[in-house]
């Protein structure tokens, strides 16, 4: 995914310190920063799904970690990374008839919508997150 500045965001599962995945920037002279290392903690596990809104803030969702669902492995977060940098959990996915997160997409509105694991059933849901 790309900012406005031409800099390009993305993640790869597996990798940093806890080889939980790495959300990652390279810039317009190729210079690759890692914004931050998805494991244990708040963050969980393996980012799922990336969106960028008009005023630089990234969104995604991880499908794992965070929180205490899955017999206690989590299930997973939707965060978002300032313009400056700075990472911060949005919502924790209880598991349930809530789910645990995994896709995600920006409405114009700018509300996030996605699909999850789990649900009333297990089959699954769509779930609307409204931004604040």
């Amino acid at each position: 995914m790309r900012d406005s500045a031409g800099n390009l965001y993305g993640s790869n599962a597996n990798y940093g310190a806890d080889q939980g995945g790495v959300l990652f920037k390279l810039d317009t002279a190729s210079n690759l920063t890692v914004l931050y290392s998805f494991g244990p903690g708040p963050g969980g596990y393996q980012c799922a799904g990336l969106v960028i809104n008009s005023g630089g803030t990234i969104y995604g969702s991880t499908a794992s970690g965070a929180g205490t669902g899955r017999s206690g492995y989590g299930c997973g977060a939707i965060f978002e990374v300032s313009t400056a940098g700075y990472f911060s959990v949005v919502y924790t996915f209880p598991g349930g008839a809530d789910g645990s997160g995994h896709q995600i997409a920006l409405s114009p509105s700018g509300a996030l919508y996605g699909a999850a694991e789990g649900g009333a059933e297990d089959g699954g849901l769509v779930y609307r997150l409204t931004l604040q």
